[in-house]
């Protein structure tokens, strides 16, 4: 039994590559149920002053056009503070 659960505790990421994932589709949830504000919340500040680009809407009001066609997070990549 515990030969088992090593195991499968092998297959996990590491924590940081855990909490990307998790935040990634957090994001991609929000987004597409059009909670522009919600998705917004989880950008750092950069990325969410970035989204609007040239146009003078919100955060949340631009991001809230986006339709997003994904299928999900198929996985991630931690490089030290970036991912």
């Amino acid at each position: 039994m515990t030969a088992v659960a090593l195991a499968l505790a092998g297959c996990t990421g590491t924590p940081h590559e855990n909490a990307v994932t998790a935040a990634a589709r957090s994001f991609v949830a929000k987004l597409a149920a059009g909670d522009g504000a919600a998705a917004c919340a989880l950008l750092t500040d950069d990325a969410r002053s970035a989204v609007p680009g040239a146009t003078d809407e919100s955060c949340a009001k631009a991001i809230a056009n986006v339709k997003e066609q994904g299928t999900g997070v198929a996985g991630v990549q931690v490089w030290g503070d970036a991912a």
